[in-house]
């Protein structure tokens, strides 16, 4: 996103803007400048391969387990299957949705409500009433939505970064043709 910012420079300078930025969770950088953190692309999609290979595995436990294909098991043994779904869905949750949650903690504190804030609670909410659905013996069981959601959102952020680059690059080459200067024949006159 490009944010046009009007400053007075003796009272603020540019640095201390995007301090100010940091400080409430986002990240900036001066427009033309390349942004310090240049590998975030590769952050998003390394954070989006882990959560997407370990997402379908929590969904094909879950869909075994809600399908039924394990009733020939003791309840008991159909339990344990609920670890590793656990242990699964904590890397998508914290590894891959870290960038949503950091958001949402941020807007938060500064009582800035966003839609990072809403899916954290959706993940979240789920997670831990998993957990809990884990502790009282119960099968019911929501991993695959915290791990979906997540994956989800990764998905959506690789496509608009990839979408971003693409209407920036586009834009600085645009800026490089425009030029500064013109020159106009009048009547044979070049001004």
């Amino acid at each position: 996103d490009l944010a046009r910012i009007k400053y007075l420079p003796h009272r603020i300078s540019p640095r201390e803007i995007l301090s100010q930025i940091s400080g409430i969770g986002y990240r900036a950088s001066i427009f033309g400048e390349e942004p310090e953190d240049s590998d975030k692309g590769t952050l998003l999609l390394l954070r989006l391969g882990i959560s997407s290979i370990l997402t379908v595995n929590i969904m094909m436990i879950s869909f075994a387990l809600y399908f039924g294909f394990f009733q020939e098991l003791e309840e008991e043994a159909v339990r344990y299957l609920s670890y590793p779904l656990l242990v699964l869905c904590v890397p998508v949750v914290f590894y891959g949705g870290y960038p949503i949650l950091r958001r949402a903690f941020y807007g938060l504190r500064h009582l800035s409500f966003s839609m990072d804030t809403l899916i954290s609670v959706g993940v979240l909410s789920a997670f831990f009433y998993s957990i809990y659905h884990m502790a009282i013996g119960s099968l019911h069981l929501y991993f695959d939505t915290a791990a979906m959601l997540v994956t989800l959102v990764l998905v959506g952020k690789h496509i608009e970064g990839h979408a971003k680059d693409m209407v920036s690059k586009g834009i600085g080459e645009l800026r490089l043709l425009a030029g500064g200067k013109a020159r106009i024949l009048r009547d044979g006159m070049e001004r």
